[in-house]
C-alpha cells in the first residue's frame, strides 16, 4: 500500500518512523503541507518523498491508495471528505472533528466512496487495554462499580519556545478545546471500548485555568453504575450527571 500524508508536523514524523518499523508492504510516497517552508524542511529530511503544497493534485494521483491526516482538528473534516471522494482509505487523527455534523459528513462521505475511515484512537489497541478488556469481557473482574482513568500532561503552548505553527492547540476554533477534546478523547474512547454497563458520566480538567491562561493538564473521566459524586485526588468533587451516558 502506497500512503500520503497530509500534514508534516510531529505526528506525521512518529506515523512515518512507527509504521516503516512495524509493518510491511507500506510504502510512504508523498506528503502535503499548506507551509511551503516547513514542507521543505520535511523534503530534506525525507528525500525519497515527494513533497507538494498541492492538495488536489496528490489526491488525484493513483498510485496513492491512503492517506493519513494530522492537521489541526478544525481541517479533519474537508480534508477527510475530499481524499474519500478521491477513492483514499482514510486514517485521520484524533478527535475527529469540531462538530457532530463535521463527522457524519465525514462518514457519509466515506461510505459513499467505498473507503475505509479510521480516526486514530490507537489506546484500545495497547496489550494492557486489550488485557483489561478481556477480564471484563470474562468476568474475572466482577460487577465493575466505578471506573476511573486519568492522564496527565504538561505541554507549555504559551512558552517563548513554543513554535507559533504549534499554538493552534490553544484556540478553539482550530483545536475544538484543549486538553479535554484532545487528551480526555481517548479516555472517553477506552470507556466506549471497555463494555460495562454505565449510568453516568463525570469529566475533570485540572487546574481548571491557571493565570497565564494555560491549557489544563490533567483530564480525568469517570463511568460508573450509580450516581454519586466523582472526585479525583487534589480535585474538588463535582456531581455527575443523572441521564444515561450513551
Amino acid at each position: 500500500m502506497n500512503i500520503a500524508l497530509i500534514g508534516t508536523g510531529a505526528m506525521a514524523r512518529r506515523f512515518l518512523a512507527a509504521v516503516r518499523e512495524e509493518i510491511e508492504g507500506v510504502r510512504f510516497i508523498a506528503a502535503h503541507s499548506r507551509q511551503a517552508e516547513r514542507l521543505e524542511q520535511f523534503q530534506r529530511e525525507y528525500p525519497r518523498i515527494e513533497c507538494t503544497t498541492d492538495l488536489a493534485a496528490l489526491l488525484g494521483r493513483e498510485d496513492i491508495q491512503a492517506v493519513y491526516i494530522s492537521t489541526p482538528v478544525s481541517t479533519h473534516a474537508p480534508l477527510s471528505i475530499a481524499a474519500a471522494r478521491a477513492g483514499k482509505h482514510i486514517l485521520c487523527e484524533k478527535p475527529m472533528a469540531l462538530t457532530v455534523s463535521d463527522c457524519e459528513a465525514m462518514i457519509e462521505a466515506a461510505e459513499e466512496g467505498g473507503v475505509v475511515l479510521q480516526i486514530g484512537y490507537m489506546m484500545r489497541f495497547h496489550p494492557a487495554h486489550q488485557l483489561i478488556k478481556k477480564q471484563v469481557d470474562s468476568g474475572d473482574l466482577g460487577t465493575l462499580r466505578f471506573v476511573h482513568l486519568e492522564r496527565t500532561t504538561f505541554i507549555d503552548f504559551l512558552s517563548a519556545d513554543m513554535p507559533e505553527h504549534r499554538k493552534w492547540f490553544i484556540r478553539p476554533e482550530d483545536s475544538g478545546g484543549g486538553a479535554l477534546m484532545d487528551l480526555g478523547s481517548h479516555l472517553i474512547d477506552l470507556l466506549l471500548y471497555l463494555p460495562w454497563p454505565a449510568s453516568a458520566f463525570g469529566a475533570v480538567c485540572w487546574p481548571p485555568c491557571s493565570p497565564a491562561g494555560r491549557s489544563p493538564c490533567t483530564t480525568t473521566l469517570s463511568r460508573c453504575t450509580e450516581t454519586r459524586p466523582v472526585s479525583s485526588p487534589g480535585v474538588p468533587s463535582d456531581p455527575i450527571p443523572t441521564e444515561p451516558w450513551n
